[in-house]
């Protein structure tokens, strides 16, 4: 079957880490826009959610944005986006352009923040982005787990649906991601490839004669 679709993901793939999120947090911190209250959500979120989570709960804690408003965030994330653009490996562009130029559906998959990850998704072109969604009430984020959180499993299904919606499915795709957490969706997809793999994504890559990609340092 053809390939139709590539599906890209973000931190540590598309750009270098540390995470977007993570450098996006330390933005606010300087512009004094995490305060105390804020940080003792952040602090207490673990305590209330390890029952559900488990090892996963510090992906999910978003309680450093409680109470921000959402306007605010989503300007400092598109300029935040435009920074990020300039990271971008030339080797990953051209892997991007190279599917574009082919008429092949792009999708950026990833579990940072969507306003960071929609802005930067629309400066590189791509058809879609599906990202993790803080949740909010009322113009204003709050301290609960996200609504959608693109990781593992729920990656998974996540590009399985967008596949669906397109009128193909994983084995018409390609997927380019860098963790441990990536193997389900690469394992699903026609052509996986491991983009400057953390061990366990290097090691299963290479058992499974999987395209290995090394960023230039």
């Amino acid at each position: 079957m053809a390939e139709q679709v590539a599906i890209f993901d973000l931190d540590g793939t598309l750009i270098r880490l540390p995470s977007s999120e993570r450098r996006f947090v330390a933005q606010l911190w300087v512009r004094r826009l995490i305060n105390w209250r804020r940080a003792a959500l952040f602090a207490s979120f673990p305590l209330a959610w390890l029952p559900r989570f488990g090892r996963d709960v510090a992906r999910k804690n978003k309680a450093y944005l409680s109470g921000l408003d959402v306007a605010l965030v989503q300007s400092l994330g598109r300029a935040f986006a435009a920074e990020l653009l300039a990271e971008v490996p030339r080797t990953m562009r051209g892997e991007l352009e190279q599917h574009q130029r082919a008429g092949r559906a792009t999708l950026l998959l990833t579990g940072s923040p969507d306003f960071i990850a929609e802005p930067l998704g629309a400066l590189l072109g791509f058809s879609e982005v599906i990202a993790t969604r803080p949740a909010q009430r009322g113009g204003r984020y709050t301290w609960m787990p996200p609504l959608v959180h693109p990781m593992g499993k729920t990656k998974l299904a996540l590009a399985r649906d967008f596949c669906q919606r397109r009128g193909t499915t994983l084995a018409a795709a390609s997927a380019y991601g860098d963790s441990r957490l990536d193997i389900p969706l690469l394992a699903q997809c026609a052509r996986p490839v491991a983009v400057d793999p953390d061990s366990h994504l290097r090691h299963a890559a290479a058992a499974r004669g999987w395209r290995i990609l090394e960023l230039p340092a």
